[in-house]
C-alpha cells in the first residue's frame, strides 16, 4: 500500500514566479551593452527555479509505504518504518526519528487537507509502534 503526497500549489507558484523573475532580470542584463557574469548566473538561477516548479508538478514530495517513508526529490531522505523510535511534533511539523536519522515533514510544504492525511498516516504508525 503506497500513499503519495504532492506539494502545495502555493509552493509551485512561488518557484514559478521566482524563475520567471530571475530569467527576466538575467535577460535584461544579457541584452544590455555591459554584460556581466552575474547576468548569466541570474539566468541559471531562473532556469533552476523553473525546473524545480516543473518537477513539483510531476513528482510527489512524500511517499509513505508499508516499509518506508521517503522524500521524493534530489537528496531526499528515507526512513525505514521499523527503525522509527520517536514521533514528535514541533511548530506544526512532524519529526520522525531513528537512532541514526531524522526526517521532518514540514507543514508549509503541503495543503491543509493533504497534511491532515499525512498526520493520520503518522498517527497509525505511532499506534503500531506502541
Amino acid at each position: 500500500m503506497t500513499f503519495p503526497f504532492k506539494k502545495s500549489k502555493k509552493r509551485f507558484y512561488f518557484n514559478l514566479s521566482l524563475g520567471i523573475l530571475w530569467i527576466i532580470v538575467g535577460s535584461i542584463g544579457v541584452f544590455m551593452d555591459d554584460t556581466r557574469w552575474t547576468d548569466y548566473i541570474f539566468l541559471i538561477i531562473g532556469l533552476f527555479y523553473l525546473v524545480s516548479s516543473f518537477l513539483d508538478t510531476q513528482t510527489h514530495h512524500l511517499i509513505i509505504t508499508k516499509d518506508v517513508i521517503k522524500e521524493d526529490f534530489f537528496f531526499g531522505k528515507s526512513i525505514n518504518i521499523k527503525n522509527i523510535n520517536n514521533i514528535s511534533e514541533f511548530a506544526g511539523d512532524i519529526i520522525l526519528k531513528t537512532p541514526s536519522k531524522e526526517l521532518t515533514i514540514h507543514k508549509q510544504a503541503f495543503e491543509n487537507e493533504v497534511f491532515s492525511s499525512i498526520k493520520q498516516q503518522v498517527e497509525r504508525l505511532k499506534l503500531d509502534l506502541n
